[in-house]
């Protein structure tokens, strides 16, 4: 457990530095988002003519916000390099293990885990109730498959690395005991997550779910040194984030939810 959170101390801890870094990684790689989006909407009243386009805003939902999800994620993650890099002086791979490599056959091993168990899982409720399931393999999917593959794992792993990671080590510096350690920053993994829910009751209950999915993953990182493995070797956390934002989109749709609007199975 220590060995990946005293990772931190391979670089420099003034707090300007996170705070710089933490600005880059969300506000700068959002702001450039947006402004890629200003563009396309720029476009869209160009090429449709007058306001009257606005009304195809909301086609948005559905593919676009997955190539929002690719950009703002990817300058996310390239900023988080470029903070760790040359702003707190360590290496990136330090805030990922202790080891100092990726161990892509764990990745994929644990993602191919998780697949399975949700696979199943998706499976008994299917046939529990399959009044309450309509298939969509229409050409939308298609499409929206192939953008999830591009986009999602970009985001999980970010959000990995970030908060398990990067933020876990840095808590770590100010406070060195474990379990607050674990509930403070699973409490700032799921106060980000509100705005996900359509509803007031919707975000309450997101924001809870994913505070206990955070002290999961967050045990999980301590258990084993770092995000790209897991509990006794059986599921990565990165490949199940992955797996899990993946479902999301492409095989489940509430209505209910704000985000995720998607054409999906």
């Amino acid at each position: 457990m220590e060995n990946f959170l005293n990772n931190v101390y391979l670089g420099r801890n003034d707090a300007w530095r996170y705070v710089m870094t933490v600005f880059m990684s969300f506000v700068a790689s959002n702001v450039g988002a947006g402004l890629i989006l200003g563009v396309i909407i720029a476009a869209l009243l160009l090429l449709k003519g007058g306001a009257g386009a606005l009304g195809d805003l909301s086609s948005f939902s559905g593919p676009t916000l997955l190539i929002m999800v690719a950009i703002g994620f990817s300058a996310s993650m390239f900023f988080l390099y470029v903070g760790l890099k040359f702003i707190h002086q360590r290496d990136f791979i330090s805030a990922v293990n202790s080891r100092g490599y990726l161990d892509w056959r764990r990745i994929l091993r644990g993602a191919g885990t998780w697949f399975l168990i949700v696979g199943v899982l998706d499976m008994v409720s299917v046939l529990a109730d399959p009044s309450g399931v309509r298939f969509n393999f229409g050409s939308g999917f298609w499409w929206l498959l192939i953008l999830s593959i591009l986009a999602f794992p970009v985001q999980a792993s970010f959000e990995e690395i970030f908060f398990r990671g990067y933020l876990m080590q840095g808590i770590w510096s100010v406070i060195k005991r474990p379990v607050p350690l674990i509930i403070i920053n699973s409490a700032i993994f799921s106060v980000l997550h509100w705005w996900n829910g359509a509803t007031l009751s919707m975000s309450l209950s997101i924001t809870v779910s994913t505070f206990i999915i955070g002290l999961v993953l967050a045990l999980v990182t301590l258990a084993d040194d770092g995000v790209d493995l897991a509990d006794e070797g059986l599921a990565d956390h990165l490949g199940l984030e992955a797996v899990g934002v993946h479902r999301a989109a492409l095989v489940w749709r509430w209505p209910w939810v704000s985000t995720l609007q998607t054409i999906s199975m």
